[in-house]
C-alpha cells in the first residue's frame, strides 16, 4: 500500500551483493589475499623443515631428548633437539658434565631416555629400537675391548655382529686397519696395546660395515699426534662416503678441522649451534691481543730503592698495574681475559682498526724513544693480534657454567 500510495519503495537488498553497497568484492579480495599469504607462509615452512622430511639429506633427528636421574635428583639433559645430514660431521661439545656422553648413551641404547625421541630414517628409537640401533656404529668413552683378542680378531668379531663377511672379502678389515694405523700391532693381544692404540682400535670398530651413522665419544684421547692424522682422515673417509659422523672432542682444533657444524652444551642445554666459522664469529666477536711480558723486573728498572726480593716483587706487579691502565688508555673498550705471570690477554673490540691497534702497541713497544722514562719498553718482550679462535669461544662457555656453579655453592651456603 505504502508503494502504491506514494510511487517509491525501500528495496531490501543483501549485503554480500558484488555492486555498491554490498560488500562482495572486499570478501572476495580478502579471501584471495588469504589463499595468497597461507600458500607463502606453507611453502616458507616446507623450505625451513625440508631437511627433516627428506630422508635423502638428514642421517639423525633428534626431537627434545631429556634424562633424568632420579636418585641424584639431577636433569644431564633437559629437551635438547639437532638434526645431522648424510655425510656431515657433526660436533657435540662441552665442559666435563655437560651431558655429551648422556646423549651419546641415549642415542646408543646405553641408557633408557626419560623422554623425547630420535629417528634414523624411517627408523625411531621409541619403537623399534634393534632397527634403529643396527645403523649406528659406536666408539665409546672407555674401551670395549676384549683382552685376550687379537686387533684383528677384535675387528672379524664386530664384522660379523654386523653380518659383513670377511672370509668373502678379507680385505675389509686390511682396509680398516691400514686406515687408522693399526698394522703393526693387528695380530698381538690387545693387551699389550697402547692408550692410543685402543682408541684407534675402538674407532675401527665403529667403522665396520659402513654403518650410516658414526659416533666417536673421544676418539683420538691418548692418541700422539701423527696417528691422530690418521684418525682424521678415517674420519673424513667415512664423510665421504656418505656416512654421518658424530664426535666430541675436549681437542678444538680436531673440532675445527672435522666438524661441519658444531653443537655446545652447557648444563644439559643447547647454548649455540652452528659452522665453526659462524660461532667465531658470533661469539668471538673483535681480536684477540696476546702480549708477552717479562716475568721478573728488568735489570733496566733496578734502582737502589729495591732492597731484597719481595720488594723487587712489589715492584714488578705494580709496574704490571701500570702496564694495564696503559692499555685500557690505549683501547676504552678492551677487556682484560685472561692474566698469567708474562703473559696478559686481552679482548679488543672490532670496532678499532687493526692497523690503529699495531700503531699503538708500536707505540707502547717502543716508549723508549718516545719517553724515556716509560718503562713499557723493558717490560714488553712481544705482542700478536688475531682473530678469536673456536677454543676461546668454548672458554667464554666454560667460564659461564663455572661461575653459575659457584653461584649455586654459595646459595647452598647459605
Amino acid at each position: 500500500k505504502y508503494c502504491e500510495e506514494y510511487g517509491s519503495c525501500f528495496t531490501k537488498i543483501s549485503y554480500f551483493q558484488w555492486e555498491y553497497p554490498g560488500i562482495g568484492q572486499q570478501l572476495m579480495f580478502l579471501a584471495v589475499d588469504l589463499l595468497f599469504f597461507f600458500i607463502i607462509l606453507y611453502c616458507l615452512e616446507i623450505l625451513a623443515n625440508r631437511q627433516y622430511e627428506n630422508p635423502q639429506r638428514v642421517a639423525l633427528v633428534v626431537h627434545n631428548l631429556s634424562k633424568t636421574f632420579e636418585k641424584a635428583g639431577t636433569k644431564a639433559v633437559k629437551n635438547i633437539s639437532f638434526y645431522v645430514k648424510k655425510g656431515e660431521c657433526f660436533g657435540l661439545l662441552g665442559v666435563n658434565g655437560a651431558g655429551k656422553t648422556t646423549t651419546f648413551r641415549m642415542l646408543t641404547g646405553d641408557e633408557i631416555r626419560t623422554s623425547g625421541n630420535a629417528r634414523i630414517g624411517s627408523k625411531f628409537l621409541s619403537h623399534g629400537k634393534n632397527q634403529f640401533l643396527e645403523e649406528i656404529g659406536y666408539c665409546p668413552q672407555f674401551d670395549a675391548i676384549i683382552d685376550e683378542m687379537t686387533g684383528e680378531e677384535m675387528l672379524s668379531l664386530m664384522a660379523g655382529l654386523r653380518g659383513v663377511s670377511t672370509r668373502r672379502d678379507p680385505l675389509i678389515l686390511r682396509n680398516i686397519i691400514s686406515l687408522v694405523g693399526l698394522a703393526e700391532c693387528a695380530n698381538r693381544p690387545t693387551s699389550t696395546f697402547s692408550g692410543g692404540n685402543k682408541r684407534k682400535l675402538s674407532t675401527a670398530m665403529a667403522l665396520v660395515g659402513q654403518p650410516s651413522l658414526i659416533f666417536l665419544d673421544e676418539p683420538t684421547s691418548g692418541v700422539d699426534p701423527a696417528s691422530r692424522r690418521r684418525v682424521w682422515e678415517a674420519i673424513r673417509s667415512a664423510t665421504r662416503n656418505g656416512q654421518s659422523v658424530i664426535l666430541t672432542s675436549h681437542s678444538m682444533d680436531e673440532c675445527e678441522s672435522l666438524c661441519s657444524k658444531i653443537i655446545i652444551l652447557a648444563t644439559g642445554v643447547i647454548r649455540c649451534v652452528g659452522t665453526p666459522k659462524y660461532l667465531k664469529a658470533k661469539y668471538g666477536k673483535g681480536y684477540t691481543l696476546q702480549i708477552k711480558i717479562k716475568s721478573y723486573l728488568p735489570k733496566e728498572l733496578l734502582n737502589t730503592s729495591i732492597q731484597s726480593k719481595e720488594d723487587e716483587e712489589i715492584e714488578y706487579m705494580n709496574l704490571i698495574e701500570e702496564l694495564k691502565c696503559q692499555i685500557t688508555m690505549l683501547f676504552p673498550n678492551c677487556k682484560l681475559t685472561d692474566e698469567y705471570r708474562g703473559m696478559l690477554a686481552y679482548k679488543i673490540s672490532s670496532e678499532t682498526p687493526l692497523a690503529e691497534l699495531f700503531s699503538k702497541m708500536n707505540e707502547l713497544k717502543r716508549s723508549k724513544v718516545s719517553q724515556p722514562n716509560s718503562p713499557y719498553h723493558y717490560l714488553v718482550e712481544n705482542y700478536a693480534a688475531f682473530d678469536p679462535s673456536l677454543e676461546q669461544v668454548f672458554l667464554s662457555f666454560a667460564k659461564e657454567v663455572s661461575k653459575k656453579a659457584k653461584h649455586i655453592e654459595m646459595e647452598t651456603k647459605l
